[in-house]
């Protein structure tokens, strides 16, 4: 009997087998993938919860700088000062830690101050609140840890996941920029019998006041942000005259370039406005700021100034019993100071350097520097560059700055005239501000001029009672220990004021908070100045040639303005304080 092989019945089980192996392999290949992507879903969960950790702690540096900024008071207006910071600070002990927050879903995070910390790259590890050798910053670190709060006692501990940022930040003040002829928020008499070769802003109004004055011309564009008359019959100021008859006396339309007027202009970046939203500007009253920055010129040795005739009169003294002659001064001078040059002897300007009296400033300069007054500044007779292609010079007062005569006297014979000479055109010109600023702002808002009495005056006999919060400045010399001013009139006059031309030119920019005031002696009428006019209330009168002539001609020009463009970035105005992260470092 033969027996019958049947391969494919013999295989089923080797099939079977195949199949069960297959089935394995897949099994486990299914399991793997699901292992692998529960291992990627959870380094993606990590991933995301670290990155929420890190904006949280990220968050948390935004929170310090607020917080430290609201509490120190550092930001609450446009002085210059770092007291307050210094003051909070002094009142901790560091490190000291804000609150911790909590953001939800078991996520915290809290700020701490560090004793101490060293800088990525450097040698020695620095305070936590660093008040820096020039003085015009602050450097805060910031350490901002964020965790999961896993056990929820609202404490970081060890083994819950966290990231760390910690940050150092520059507590600074920024600067303003001066790309104008005129930056203004108010002005009075400047604009009769004037060229301006540059751009003319004001942040309130525009105005020629006089109805009977001369044609002026603007070789640029003007922006306010109110209101003007410059285009105004009786009152025009334009771009560019072609006369048409010949004739001068009379100014023909056809032969007017009109202005390019903005009107409703704002730019807040630019042009600061006060809390209440009233047109302001940084003013120069706490030096600190300016002094870090005299300190910290030319590498941190310092800013000089030399040559010419200096002469110094110490806070609290007088000219004729305390003036003494100075070599030369590094950074600042506590005390009042007069700089005089010649064409053989120039001031030798090197940098930022600080008055903290009145200055007083004449004759040829050299060099490059601004110069800060905590008083007013005084610019008795002409200044001017030895080299124009090279000096710069800029001028910043706490107080005013005058140009010419400020006494309340006459230089003319002419009874038609005899108003327009001296301190009489000044005094009537406050007269003007101290009403306007009645009107359009209200009480505890309002900067008034005060006369060398102290008195505020809105005529000749009428005076005006400042409520509390209203600023009053004076444009006379500041006073001594004894109440009296530092330097007489009949002193200032004798010494210092050229009685025979006055003032004709100026190569410089002025800056100051409150009012730039001058007067032309009516022997020459004319004045050019080189730079730029940049205050609240500008109330200059330089008639020209024909004093008061309504007729227009331009050999009649009282005052030729040119913009120097290289003064638009050169002055330092420290404006609104500025928070800057200068490093960062993440953490675990």
């Amino acid at each position: 009997m033969r027996t019958q092989h049947h391969p494919l019945t013999n295989q089923r089980g080797y099939a079977l087998v195949l199949a069960l192996l297959i089935l394995a392999l897949l099994s486990s290949l299914g399991i793997g993938a699901m292992y692998q992507s529960n291992i990627e879903m959870s380094v993606v969960g990590n991933e995301r919860a670290g990155n929420s950790l890190l904006m949280a702690a990220d968050a948390g540096v935004e929170l310090g700088k607020n917080t430290v900024w609201a509490q120190s008071g550092f930001g609450n207006n446009l002085n210059v000062s770092f007291a307050n910071l210094d003051a909070y600070f002094a009142a901790q002990n560091l490190p000291f830690s804000l609150p911790a927050a909590n953001l939800g879903n078991n996520t915290m995070y809290q700020v701490t101050i560090p004793a101490s910390y060293t800088p990525p790259g450097a040698a020695a590890p620095v305070s936590g609140y660093d008040q820096v050798t020039d003085t015009s910053k602050r450097l805060i670190t910031f350490q901002s840890r964020a965790w999961i709060d896993d056990n929820g006692n609202a404490g970081f501990d060890g083994g819950e996941r966290s990231r760390m940022v910690t940050a150092r930040v520059a507590f600074e003040y920024g600067s303003m920029t001066f790309p104008y002829g005129i930056l203004t928020q108010n002005t009075e008499c400047i604009l009769c019998h004037a060229s301006i070769v540059g751009d003319v802003v004001s942040l309130n109004q525009i105005t020629v006041r006089k109805m009977d004055e001369a044609y002026s011309a603007i070789l640029g564009d003007v922006f306010t942000m109110g209101v003007t008359n410059l285009d105004q019959a009786g009152s025009r100021v334009v771009r560019a005259y072609a006369d048409q008859n010949g004739d001068y006396a009379t100014v023909e339309a056809a032969g007017e370039t009109p202005l390019n007027i903005t009107t409703g202009y704002s730019d807040p970046d630019r042009f600061p406005v006060d809390a209440n939203g009233n047109p302001s500007f940084p003013k120069i009253e706490n030096l600190a700021y300016y002094q870090g920055l005299a300190g910290a010129y030319n590498g941190g040795s310092g800013s000089t100034l030399s040559g010419g005739s200096i002469t110094g009169v110490p806070l609290g003294g007088t000219f004729a019993a305390g003036a003494v002659a100075v070599g030369n001064v590094a950074r600042t001078y506590a005390g009042n100071l007069i700089l005089t040059g010649t064409p053989g002897n120039c001031v030798q300007l090197n940098g930022p350097l600080v008055v903290e009296g009145d200055l007083v400033i004449r004759g040829c300069v050299q060099g490059e520097g601004s110069l800060y007054a905590g008083g007013n500044v005084f610019v008795p007779d002409s200044v001017t560059y030895a080299d124009s292609a090279a000096d710069r010079l800029a001028l910043a007062a706490g107080g005013n700055i005058v140009m010419g005569d400020y006494r309340d006297t006459s230089n003319s014979a002419n009874k038609a005239e005899q108003k327009v000479g001296g301190g009489s055109f000044i005094k009537k010109e406050l007269w003007q501000f101290n009403k306007d600023v009645q009107t359009l702002y209200p009480a505890g808002q309002r900067r008034y001029y005060a006369a060398d009495d102290g008195l505020v005056y809105s005529s000749g006999s009428n005076t005006i009672t400042p409520a509390a919060g209203d600023t009053v400045v004076t444009y006379t010399p500041s006073a001594n220990a004894g109440g009296n001013p530092w330097i007489t009139t009949t002193e200032y006059l004798n010494n210092y004021v050229n009685q025979t031309t006055g003032v004709t030119r100026l190569d410089a920019l002025a800056y100051t908070a409150n009012g730039i005031f001058g007067i032309q002696r009516l022997g020459t009428k004319q004045m050019t100045i080189n730079g730029a006019l940049v205050s609240a209330d500008i109330g200059i009168l330089i008639p020209g040639p024909d004093g008061k002539s309504a007729n227009y001609d331009p050999s009649n020009i009282g005052l030729t303005l040119n913009y120097d463009s290289r003064m638009s970035t050169f002055l330092s105005v420290a404006r609104n304080p500025a928070k800057r992260v200068v490093s960062w470092r993440e953490g675990a």
